[in-house]
């Protein structure tokens, strides 16, 4: 089997949406099976996989290359890997930098930058090759050609130029286009997922810093026209010299003494401010204590809290999100399973009996019948034919209601415990339905009784 119905992407890249795309979609004729794959303990069905069963042809070159493209693409270990490059190769521009400021051969952190260049021209063919036109569909894919092509521009057509002496101006192009390097650093948001997490908790509180800043320059505005009337104008300054150094020093204008009173922000050396002041003019403290306890006590506590909290409500959305998602997965396995079931059903009886599976085994490899019975035994995780009649309970019953049967996997995908306690709660739930038929059976009798003793029932 080539995996060629893979949604573009989705697993690659975590997009289930896209993985719920390509579940969903309906495919003429019985070409789409699923394999299991094994989600956190759990048994779903995200591989999409075209097989041609009349013809059983030998997959062509492009097949065998799309599948192993690929296969690389949804490896861990490549997604790391690369990760380290990307790394690797910012901490290479840093020491390019500091050895061109001491005046020493860069020709290494050269050489490494075409080696670069040709890891990421090979990552992004690779891409192309596994997912097509679609690739390019993703944002993050879009920044890395984006990337790839300034650094091919910089290091295989500018650098020639200039060291060329195809002019000056290539020169300062050239310093700036390796400045513009270190963006390549982006890349690493998406190869590695805290990371990822991180950079968009700092996004969504960017609305939150902003009006931050806001409030917190004006407050800051507020207190420097206060304290220039105070500290300024006040008569120590003509007075007292360590004062008036103070003074002249801290609160020489009204930009000047807001940046001081920013120090109050984080209490940077601020100490070193009022308490001379206030040691010479003790009313001052009126002025400075209130100023600590809005800036850096209240303020400063209160930002913070906020952008916790708003931190907080975007992982119970992302979490919310996410299950929705993982519900919609699952109800389009239950929906391809049902599809399946009916496939089992030759009497078409809405259930499946112990001969239906037994002759659905022994079908041609390349049947609908066949597909769909190894579907449903790779779902349950049986060995063979006997195991999947016995984990049903189809030995001594003539079949299985496949409504029942759609019903009882979905729970049993939904459910987060462990299997045992799964197992004890279907029992329960069977045990409460021969008692409810029990029960039904017995005020029967009752009511027969009744009517032939001419007694009114209780």
């Amino acid at each position: 089997e080539v995996a060629l119905g893979r949604a573009p992407m989705a697993v690659a890249e975590g997009d289930g949406g896209a993985l719920l795309a390509a579940l969903t979609e309906r495919v003429q004729g019985p070409e789409l099976a699923l394999n299991t794959h094994d989600w956190g303990g759990k048994r779903y069905a995200p591989e999409v996989y075209m097989r041609d069963w009349k013809t059983e042809s030998a997959p062509t070159f492009r097949q065998t290359a799309v599948a192993l493209a690929r296969r690389c693409m949804e490896s861990q270990h490549f997604s790391t890997f690369f990760g380290c490059v990307i790394a690797v190769n910012a901490i290479a521009i840093g020491v390019e930098l500091s050895l061109e400021l001491e005046g020493k051969d860069t020709s290494a952190c050269r050489t490494l930058e075409h080696l670069f260049l040709m890891l990421y021209l090979f990552e992004l063919s690779l891409r192309l090759v596994a997912f097509g036109r679609a690739a390019l569909k993703t944002v993050w894919v879009k920044v890395d050609v984006a990337f790839l092509i300034l650094g091919v521009t910089m290091s295989w057509i500018v650098e020639p130029l200039a060291q060329g002496g195809e002019g000056s101006q290539m020169v300062g192009v050239l310093r700036i286009l390796r400045l513009l390097r270190l963006a390549r650093a982006v890349q690493l948001f998406y190869k590695f997922k805290q990371l990822l997490i991180l950079v968009q908790g700092l996004a969504s509180s960017a609305g939150t810093m902003f009006y931050t800043v806001s409030l917190t320059s004006a407050i800051l505005y507020v207190f420097a026209c206060i304290g220039i009337e105070l500290i300024r104008n006040h008569h120590l300054v003509s007075e007292d010299e360590v004062f008036k150094q103070i003074a002249e020093k801290h609160f020489a204008s009204l930009p000047r003494t807001m940046l001081t009173l920013l120090q109050f922000y984080s209490m940077d050396s601020a100490a070193s401010i009022f308490v001379p002041l206030i040691d010479r003019d003790w009313t001052l403290a009126f002025y400075f204590i209130p100023l600590i306890l809005v800036v850096f006590v209240v303020l400063a506590n209160l930002a913070t809290a906020v952008i916790i909290d708003h931190a907080l409500e975007q992982t119970r959305h992302n979490k919310a999100a996410l299950r929705l998602l993982m519900q919609k997965e699952r109800q389009a396995l239950v929906d391809y399973l049902h599809s399946c079931c009916l496939i089992l059903d030759t009497n078409a009886s809405d259930s499946i009996s112990s001969a239906e599976l037994l002759r659905a085994s022994m079908e041609p490899p390349g049947s609908d019948q066949f597909q769909a019975y190894e579907y449903l035994r790779n779902l349950l995780e049986c060995a063979d034919v006997d195991d999947l009649i016995q984990k049903l309970d189809l030995q001594m019953s003539e079949g299985i209601s496949i409504s029942d049967l759609c019903s009882d996997i979905y729970r049993s995908v939904q459910f987060e415990g462990p299997e045992q306690l799964l197992h004890i709660e279907r029992m329960a739930i069977d045990t409460k339905e021969k008692i409810d038929q029990v029960d039904r059976l017995v005020d029967d009798v009752l009511s027969a009784v009744s009517r032939c003793a001419g007694v009114a029932p209780a």
